[in-house]
């Protein structure tokens, strides 16, 4: 069987004849064409005729009033032939691409293939997530975290933090460890090993780059871990239907953005951006995500105890796991210390989590834990609970002394000491000089 002619002036223009468009090397032609192989990648549908020499891509679907549109390119051999809008639906839309093709070649049955990746394009992207069946079934430690006590495991997680506190930083620490497998000083061993996909907003890749190298050689990593970066400018909710795509062609376990205020596009304090940027994190189904945000001035500024993330807050309400970073650096200082507070967990208690030290040599940045009770610029941040664990790790305190060093109520100090008495966390001791109940730690 021969192909036909070039029938379209602008391919004989641009050189592309018969002997690029014709005369392909196919097999005999079926009775119709026969099934195409299919393969859906995010947002991108691929059919492919192998024996025809023919594939069919759909890609940046979106549903309207005129109903179902997406781009479909066509490629024949090894030359991309067709390009442009369809609508599925549309019998005159689809009718024109068919002449088209048929101009040519006419020997292929392009209009029972374009019926079947319209019809069967049309059934993939409207099905969405499937209807399944919910089971008893306990998630283990395992299963609940992809970083124990850090990162929930196919979840939308938050760190957010003034500006220069260590939270960009923390990130990629955490993009290490998950990317090579291997636990970081202070931070765990992830329960898989995954490759990650770092979204940019506010540096660059070199920067990430020299962190990268730098944390490796702190670590004694030899093999880089598996991250991939991507620099971004426009509104996530604008790039979604291409990140999916990459997330599945690349087989993308993590999901790091930094940030959100940037990747929420105009008015990043408003309800409607809190709402499409959390939503299109949350349609990255199947994959562990980590948003960074930042905090108001006037969260900044508080002296103690915990603040809120930057804008609605329906940021606070779509994130699964929320993380208040803190930093404390002193001036001409090769060390960042850098405390961890659990704001918010859906389904689990919060955590505690140990304090970070970055040291920052010329050639590498070493990480390790360090004592939260022994940062004061820290740990007043942290929870009632770990204020009162944190004081009385150096003695035996009354009530009274307790409200002075953290800042609390003698009555909220109160009641905190009676719940954590029930638990064993703490222990009534003697009286002091003057009569006063004074309280400590279990030996």
């Amino acid at each position: 069987m021969s192909a036909g002619k070039v029938g379209a002036d602008d391919f004989t223009a641009a050189g592309l004849g018969e002997a690029e468009l014709g005369g392909l090397p196919r097999e005999p032609l079926p009775i119709g064409p026969a099934e195409p192989e299919f393969l859906h990648l995010g947002d991108e549908l691929r059919f492919t005729w192998p024996a025809l020499t023919v594939e069919a891509r759909l890609t940046h679907h979106r549903e309207g009033g005129d109903g179902l549109r997406a781009e479909l390119s066509v490629r024949l051999g090894a030359t991309d032939i067709h390009w442009g809008h369809l609508n599925l639906a549309s019998s005159p839309s689809r009718e024109g691409v068919v002449k088209k093709l048929a101009g040519i070649d006419r020997g292929l049955p392009w209009r029972e293939m374009l019926e079947h990746v319209c019809r069967a394009g049309a059934q993939a992207l409207r099905a969405g997530a499937p209807v399944v069946c919910m089971l008893p079934v306990l998630r283990t430690e395992t299963l609940r975290y992809l970083i124990p006590k850090l990162l929930v495991r196919h979840e939308t997680n938050l760190f957010y933090a003034d500006g220069g506190s260590g939270k960009s930083l923390l990130a990629v620490a955490a993009s290490v460890a998950a990317g090579s497998g291997a636990g970081l000083p202070g931070i765990a061993t992830p329960t898989e090993r995954v490759r990650v996909l770092y979204l940019d907003y506010e540096s660059c890749l070199e920067e990430h780059q020299d962190r990268l190298a730098k944390l490796m050689a702190g670590a004694g990593l030899a093999e880089p871990p598996e991250i991939l970066y991507r620099a971004m400018t426009r509104p996530l909710a604008d790039d979604t239907a291409f990140i999916r795509t990459e997330i599945s062609r690349h087989r993308v376990g993590l999901v790091v953005l930094d940030s959100l205020t940037p990747g929420s596009g105009a008015e990043p304090d408003g309800v409607d951006a809190a709402v499409r940027t959390l939503t299109a994190l949350r349609s990255f189904s199947g994959v562990t995500r980590l948003a960074l945000a930042h905090m108001s001035k006037a969260s900044a500024e508080q002296r103690t105890g915990a603040t809120k993330p930057f804008g609605s807050v329906f940021v606070w309400n779509l994130a699964r796991s929320i993380w208040e970073i803190r930093g404390s650096q002193d001036e001409d200082s090769d060390e960042l210390r850098v405390g961890l507070f659990h704001r918010k967990a859906n389904g689990s208690r919060r955590l505690s989590h140990p304090a970070l030290r970055f040291r920052f040599e010329p050639d590498r940045i070493l990480l390790d834990p360090i004592d939260l009770a022994q940062e004061p610029a820290l740990v007043v941040h942290a929870s009632l609970t770990q204020q009162i664990k944190a004081a009385l790790a150096g003695g035996a305190m009354t009530a009274d002394d307790l409200a002075d060093r953290t800042g609390a109520s003698r009555s909220s100090v109160a009641a905190k000491l009676r719940a954590l008495k029930a638990r064993g966390t703490v222990v009534r001791l003697d009286n002091d000089e003057q009569g006063r109940g004074r309280w400590g730690l279990p030996a």
